[in-house]
């Protein structure tokens, strides 16, 4: 039996947000992946630009798509408010939750191989699922954001945090099987070290590297949390540093 939709999630759906660097016609992303039975979560900055626009900067069509939009729901941007209703938020939950069988975006690749393998978890088979600190896709993506408009960034965490922790501890009180979160990159991680205790544990050592990243363990509300300053998914960041950060979860969880 499927467990009762969170009124966070829904509730998120009625709130659409008015930044000028918010995509257009899209809806809020609360989550990727079945969060009802999710062993493991990732957590990011935001959903990427992508996961609804072509190439062209168009909306993604027909069999393309990844998510809900304004133009699948039919609604009238004019009329939001009105039409953004329980139907329309439950297509969203839906298509959320099915959205590694439903053409997802390859960013998820490199968290499957790096974070999702190391707990033994996978989207494809719904024990793992991840979330964002920032549920709205923006253009430009969100470390240009921060260049441009610091102003509006800093806005859009202020507002968004209070949802992914309401959401979280809906969380751990409804999917029992949740047992390990996984911060990823340098802006989660600093937003997010009160709440989830953060503690540093030393720092990648990877040769013939300049950069390394920091990396944590804390604790949510007894679920194990480990994170890095370390954008995972990120084209700049080597595939060195992505299997040291495998290795140190997989030592690290068999440590605890």
């Amino acid at each position: 039996m499927r467990i009762k939709r969170p009124e966070v999630v829904l509730g998120r759906m009625n709130q659409p947000h008015k930044s000028w660097c918010v995509v257009p016609k899209t809806t809020p992303v609360p989550f990727f992946g079945n969060i009802e039975t999710a062993k493991s979560l990732t957590i990011g900055i935001n959903p990427s630009f992508k996961e609804f626009l072509s190439n062209n900067g168009e909306l993604l069509t027909g069999t393309d798509k990844r998510l809900e939009d304004h133009e699948t729901l039919g609604i009238i941007e004019s009329e939001y408010y009105e039409q953004v209703g329980f139907e329309n938020a439950e297509k969203i939950y839906d298509s959320c939750i099915n959205y590694f069988s439903n053409n997802p975006y390859n960013w998820f690749e490199k968290i499957e191989k790096t974070i999702n393998s190391a707990f033994n978890t996978s989207f494809y088979d719904n024990s793992a699922a991840h979330v964002d600190l920032v549920q709205w896709a923006t253009k430009p993506v969100w470390s240009l954001l921060e260049k441009k408009d610091p102003t509006v960034a800093r806005h859009l965490i202020e507002i968004e945090k209070p949802w992914l922790l309401e959401h979280l501890s809906w969380l751990k009180k409804n999917n029992l099987q949740l047992s390990a979160i996984f911060l990823s990159g340098r802006t989660v991680i600093s937003n997010l070290t009160e709440e989830f205790n953060l503690k540093s544990s030393g720092m990648t050592k990877v040769e013939g590297k300049n950069r390394q990243n920091e990396l944590f363990t804390g604790v949510f509300q007894d679920v194990k949390v480990f994170g890095s300053t370390m954008n995972v998914s990120d084209s700049y960041t080597s595939n060195s540093h992505r299997m040291y950060l495998n290795q140190w979860l997989r030592d690290t969880i068999t440590s605890s």
